[in-house]
């Protein structure tokens, strides 16, 4: 939470699954095709992935399981 995220360049986001189901992280494109940006395993309950965004711009990334799980991340 929150889905959409504004932060600086630098900073480490955290997502944990506090969800009874598995999700997982994608990251897409401005065209909604997933890349190989910052993707994580299936996240079961309690489960953690980071990552530190470095550069500016927005990021936006789904979960594949549920695929109307949708965010975006905004680094300034």
């Amino acid at each position: 939470m929150p889905l959409n995220l504004e932060i600086s360049s630098g900073t480490t986001v955290s997502w944990v699954n506090d969800d009874s189901v598995p999700h997982n992280i994608q990251s897409l494109d401005v065209s909604g095709n997933v890349i190989d940006w910052f993707n994580s395993p299936p996240l079961n309950t309690g489960d953690k992935f980071e990552f530190t965004f470095e550069e500016p711009g927005v990021y936006n990334y789904y979960c594949s399981f549920h695929p109307w799980r949708v965010g975006s991340v905004t680094v300034k």
